[in-house]
């Protein structure tokens, strides 16, 4: 059996697996993005085209994420994590070799599905590892490494792209995922070892018996963090998939230019993602009704990012463009620890993983519709403006869901249920 001390520099290493690896894991889902200009020239695609394998990446994520979820409660979330991060490495890798249209929309397909069980694997360990009144500082600490991927992601891969070629950027992005996973294996404490032996999480409690699982999807302390994320995965879509040929079209800026400036808004959303957990738990307690604290830390950011997003395409200079993205992903990210510590608090970790796994394929119908939508509206429905403000709203009814759904009455930590 673990004592304390064990299980805090274990949770300590565990937390730093999982910022890298979620650091990888954007990188890898935002190469297809600042690469894509290239691709399209290379590969002579249309927008639609760009835009369908965009979506199908989408479409085997989210498919996949279900059993991404049943697979971290059941599988086990260590196991599960060093299998999908080689995976979708290898697949990351054999994009250099993608022929046409045919094979690329194979390998993006493959793609999706390989990275699906990240999230809810994470989300799984992680609510095993620490507890809920710290849970969302260290969801936001964690998951950081996904908009630092991104920031890190621009100038690396345009560097390369620009000096390379963009085949051999999908190559040494595929590599990094390998390493980690060698990382993975030989430094996660307990290896061998079931999961919650392992964490020897103390908050784990008998699971509430006839509770079906989905109905816990209908709670409104989870349904309603659920269309949030949806709503926000669709601004996050949008970004990666067609702000950088945003861009390039609209606002005259070259490949290079393009990539390098790309980091600046994942910058911010890496520093918001990691104030965003501590603020979440500071007001939760200093509120005295996490529920309330948790629900202020989503409505308010969606609803300024909205307003920050109307503004994008409207101001004239490519650098008032990019602040105001800027300042729109920050504060979307700035909500996203609170999405899943309202659903700690209200079902606890126990099937963490499973709920991850749903909430994350409700969210993510939204990146499948995200990049076939902005490309209509990009040919046919008023174009890049009007995909802005078809964004803004979508983040504006997020918002409101959670505003109007999720209920504060009560004072203190609400009782840990978990569902059977």
């Amino acid at each position: 059996m673990n004592d304390g001390s064990t299980r805090r520099d274990g949770s300590w290493i565990v937390l730093s697996l999982l910022f890298t690896g979620g650091l990888i894991n954007y990188l890898d889902r935002a190469i297809f993005g600042l690469l894509a200009p290239a691709i399209r020239a290379d590969l002579q695609l249309t927008p639609m085209q760009l835009g369908l394998a965009f979506s199908l990446f989408s479409a085997a994520y989210t498919l996949s994420s279900l059993a991404g979820g049943w697979a971290s409660d059941n599988v086990g979330a260590r196991r599960l994590l060093a299998w999908a991060v080689t995976f979708w490495s290898i697949v990351c890798g054999l994009h250099a070799a993608v022929a046409g249209f045919g094979s690329l929309l194979v390998l993006r397909a493959l793609f999706g599905a390989g990275e699906a069980s990240w999230q809810p694997a994470a989300y799984k360990l992680l609510a095993q590892w620490v507890s809920k009144a710290r849970y969302g500082a260290a969801w936001g600490l964690t998951s950081a490494g996904q908009p630092i991927g991104g920031a890190v992601g621009g100038p690396l891969i345009g560097l390369v792209a620009v000096y390379g070629g963009w085949r051999l950027a999908f190559l040494i992005v595929g590599a990094l995922g390998l390493l980690w996973v060698l990382a993975w294996t030989l430094l996660l404490p307990g290896r061998g070892q079931p999961d919650q032996a392992v964490a020897g999480s103390s908050e784990a409690a008998p699971r509430a018996a006839g509770t079906p699982l989905l109905s816990a999807i209908a709670m409104p302390a989870v349904f309603a963090p659920a269309v949030a994320l949806c709503c926000a995965t669709y601004t996050l879509t949008f970004f990666i998939s067609w702000f950088p040929s945003y861009l390039v079209a609209e606002r005259n800026l070259s490949q290079l230019q393009m990539s390098l400036v790309s980091t600046i808004p994942w910058i911010g959303a890496a520093a918001a993602l990691m104030a965003g957990g501590f603020v979440s738990d500071f007001l939760a307690k200093r509120l005295g009704n996490p529920m309330l604290g948790r629900k202020l830390t989503i409505v308010v950011p969606l609803t300024t990012a909205a307003a920050a997003l109307v503004a994008v395409p409207l101001v004239p200079g490519a650098g008032a463009a990019i602040g105001l993205m800027a300042v729109t992903l920050a504060l979307a990210y700035l909500a996203a620890p609170s999405y899943f510590a309202v659903v700690v608090e209200a079902v606890g970790p126990d099937r963490m993983g499973s709920i991850s796994g749903l909430m994350i394929f409700a969210s993510n119908c939204a990146g499948v519709v995200s990049p076939l939508l902005t490309a209509y509206l990009i040919e046919r429905g008023g174009g890049y403006t009007a995909a802005f403000m078809v964004a803004a709203a979508v983040l504006m009814f997020g918002a409101l869901v959670v505003g109007l759904a999720v209920a504060t009455r009560g004072r203190g930590h609400a009782p840990q249920r978990t569902i059977g």
